[in-house]
Parts: C-alpha cells; sequence; structure tokens
C-alpha cells in the first residue's frame, strides 16, 4: 500500500477513526484483507491523519467521475463473480453466483463516498462483516419470487407470522427462513420486501454465514425490539 500524510482533499474510501493503540493493528490486517481479496495492495492508499487519529483506505486509479459500474473493466483489478451457498428447504442448499467480496470492497474504496468505522468498529474485522452483509443481502435478493398484492391484501404464512409480526412462538431466524424457502406462501409489498430481504441477509450473516451466536442475538433483539 501506498502511505502518506493527509492531505487537504476531502477523504474519501473506508476510514477508520481509532486510538492509537487501534491504529496501529489497522496496517497489517488490511494488507491481510486485501492479500485474501486478490486486491493488488499497490493500487490502494493508505492515508493518515495524526490529529483525527484516522487512516483511510482508497482506490487509486480513476476518479470519481468513474462509475462504480466500470470497476470490472480495469483489468488490473480481476473482478470476477463468486460463489455462494444458500439454504433451501428440506436442509438443502444451492449454489449461487454473485457478487464478489472483492467488488464490493473495491467499490466502498472507489472516490465519490466515504464508509467510516469508529470506537469498538474501528477494527478490520468490521469491515470484514460489513462487506460479508452485503454480499449475502445482494445474494438473498437475486431470486425472490413473492407475490405482489397490487394494492390488495398481503399474504402470510400463519404457521410462522401474524400479519407480518413473526409469532412469539417461533424463532425471528425460522420465520424469516420460511419467507425465502416458502416465497409462494407469501404476497407483500416492496417496501416489506425491501424489509425482509435486509433483515434475513443480516441475521443470516452473522447466524450461518459467520456462526456468531452471540452477534446473531444481538440482531434478533434489535429486530425485534418494537414487538
Amino acid at each position: 500500500m501506498q502511505a502518506q500524510e493527509a492531505p487537504g482533499a476531502r477523504a474519501y474510501g473506508v476510514q477508520f477513526v481509532c486510538s492509537p493503540a487501534q491504529l496501529a493493528q489497522l496496517s497489517p490486517g488490511m494488507l491481510r484483507y486485501l492479500r485474501q481479496l486478490g486486491i493488488p495492495a499497490h493500487l490502494v492508499q493508505e492515508t493518515f491523519d495524526k490529529s483525527r487519529g484516522a487512516v483511510t483506505y482508497s482506490l487509486l486509479g480513476p476518479g470519481a467521475a468513474v462509475s462504480t459500474l466500470f470497476l470490472a473493466q480495469r483489468p488490473e483489478l480481476a473482478i470476477e463473480n463468486e460463489v455462494v451457498v444458500l439454504p433451501v428447504r428440506n436442509n438443502k442448499t444451492r449454489k449461487l453466483k454473485t457478487v464478489s467480496r472483492k467488488e464490493i470492497l473495491l467499490a466502498l474504496l472507489h472516490p465519490g463516498r466515504l464508509t467510516e468505522f469508529r470506537g469498538k468498529a474501528c477494527d478490520v474485522q468490521a469491515l470484514v462483516d460489513h462487506v460479508g452483509i452485503r454480499q449475502n443481502i445482494v445474494a438473498w435478493a437475486q431470486k425472490l419470487e413473492w407475490g405482489w398484492p397490487e394494492g390488495g391484501p398481503a399474504k402470510w404464512n400463519s404457521r410462522y407470522w401474524i400479519k407480518g409480526t413473526p409469532r412469539p412462538d417461533v424463532p425471528l431466524y425460522k420465520a424469516l427462513n420460511d419467507m425465502f424457502f416458502e416465497q409462494g406462501k407469501y404476497a407483500i409489498g416492496c417496501y416489506t420486501a425491501t424489509k425482509m430481504v435486509y433483515a434475513h441477509g443480516l441475521l443470516d450473516y452473522f447466524r450461518r454465514v459467520k456462526g456468531d451466536a452471540d452477534a446473531a442475538h444481538a440482531v434478533e433483539r434489535r429486530l425485534l425490539g418494537d414487538g
């Protein structure tokens, strides 16, 4: 990575605002993550702002005038889709080609946006989770076959839901799984569909993909916070 002191220009990319002890761990951790995803380290600039306790990672190359939609046209980035495995009903799985974690991170590093991590999230693992959640949401959104009420009443599988609220005797992850495993039993509007994709992608990432039970329970509590 190319390192430099913070210039006067507005920062873009992924920024960590941390304590000195946290900052000391970021460079080696970020370098390992770039290598893991196959991102050439010499294409990423590391910029320090000691006055703020911040370090920013930015993608070098064409500027903000170039859309992230054209990232795949940069041969030096070697972007390809990634194969993930998703569960389906009856304890089976299916393989799916979806956006790669590499492309997601490159888009975050691209000019025109700034994604900031602070406090307890001032850690490369927080970025790893952020990218993983994004990928999982996209993967679950690729095949949606719910009915669309077109102004009529919504339809929910009453075994798991009471008019859009999970039944109190059903774990939230099972109710959400059913929405994606048995899509023909549901008819919902666009706004609700969007919420369900995000909720399922987030909870499924921590529960199934990462296998972090504590984080999954925390997500469940937040999702069910208003009953």
